[in-house]
C-alpha cells in the first residue's frame, strides 16, 4: 500500500505568498527470490527472499535468479498493486507478464493471502506468485506488462509432415527469443532435409521468400510447443517444399 502525506504551509516574505505543499509517500516492500515448495507461503517465507524493493512498480527487471533443485521463482508484493497477468498457455491465459532468462516464464498466482507487518508494524495483505516450474536455468527475472515473449526456430529437418514439439525445440538448431517473426536466415540442407521455420502462431502467418521469389515453402502444420519456462503456446511449422536444396537464403515477410 501506498500512504501519501501532504502538508500545505505559507511562507513570507520569500516566497511572495505562493502556497508550497510538499508530501511524503510511504511505500511497501516487494519480495522476489526461490523457494522449496512453490505454494504454502507463510510471512517468514516471502521476508527470507533473497532480493527485496521498496517501491510501488511491480512491473520491474528483478535481476539475476539461479533456482537450485526443486525450487521456484517466487514474486510477492501488496495485493492492492497493479495486478499481473499469468498463467502457463497463452491459448488458455492470454499475455502473460513474466519473463525469465529473455523468454515468459509460467507463472501462476498461488491463490493465498499472506499477510505481512512491515518493520514499521504496519500490517498488509501480499498476492505471492510462484513459477510453475522448478529447477531453471539462470537468468533475469523480469515483470513488465504484456512482455509475452517466446522463441522463433529454424533449420533443416528430415521430416516431411507430422511435427511434433521434438520437431521444433529439438530439430531446429537456431532459436532467437524475439517477437519479430521477419527475418531473414542461411542455413544448409543436404540430401532428405528441409528447411524448416516455426513460430508462435499469435504473430500471424507470413510469406516466404527465395532467391528473390515468393514460395518455396509449404502450408505451415501447428504444433503445441513448451519453452523451458513451462510457457505454452502454440506454433506455426512451415519446412520448404523441395528437400536437399543446399546453401539457402530465406527471407520471412508480413503477408
Amino acid at each position: 500500500m501506498t500512504v501519501t502525506f501532504r502538508v500545505s504551509a505559507y511562507f513570507l516574505p520569500d516566497y511572495e505568498g505562493q502556497n508550497v505543499s510538499p508530501s511524503i509517500t510511504f511505500r511497501n516492500l516487494i519480495w522476489n527470490g526461490i523457494d522449496g515448495t512453490g505454494s504454502g507461503f507463510t510471512e517468514a517465507d516471502v521476508e527470507s527472499f533473497s532480493q527485496s524493493e521498496l517501491s510501488n512498480d511491480n512491473t520491474q527487471t528483478w535481476g539475476t535468479l539461479n533456482p537450485g533443485v526443486g525450487q521456484y521463482l517466487v514474486l510477492a508484493f501488496p495485493a492492492n498493486y497493479t495486478q499481473l497477468n499469468g498463467g502457463n498457455d497463452y491459448e488458455d491465459d492470454g499475455v502473460s507478464d513474466f519473463l525469465h532468462g529473455g523468454v515468459t516464464c509460467a507463472m501462476l498466482d498461488a491463490h493465498e493471502t499472506v499477510s505481512i507487518t512491515n518493520t514499521a508494524g504496519y500490517v498488509e495483505n501480499y498476492d505471492v506468485w510462484a513459477s510453475t516450474v522448478a529447477d531453471l536455468a539462470s537468468g533475469s527475472f523480469v515483470t513488465s506488462t504484456s512482455s509475452t515473449i517466446n522463441y522463433i526456430n529454424y533449420g533443416v529437418l528430415a521430416q516431411a509432415s507430422g511435427f511434433t514439439e521434438a520437431s521444433v525445440e529439438d530439430s531446429l538448431a537456431t532459436s532467437t527469443a524475439s517477437n519479430d517473426k521477419t527475418t531473414t536466415f542461411s542455413v544448409t540442407a543436404t540430401g532428405g532435409e528441409y528447411i524448416a521455420f516455426a513460430w508462435p502462431v499469435r504473430l500471424g502467418l507470413v510469406t516466404f521468400w527465395v532467391g528473390g521469389f515468393e514460395g518455396g515453402f509449404e502450408s505451415p502444420e501447428t504444433v503445441s510447443v513448451t519453452n523451458k519456462n513451462g510457457w505454452s503456446e502454440d506454433y506455426y511449422m512451415a519446412r520448404s517444399t523441395n528437400a536437399g536444396l543446399g546453401l539457402t537464403s530465406v527471407e520471412t515477410k508480413d503477408p
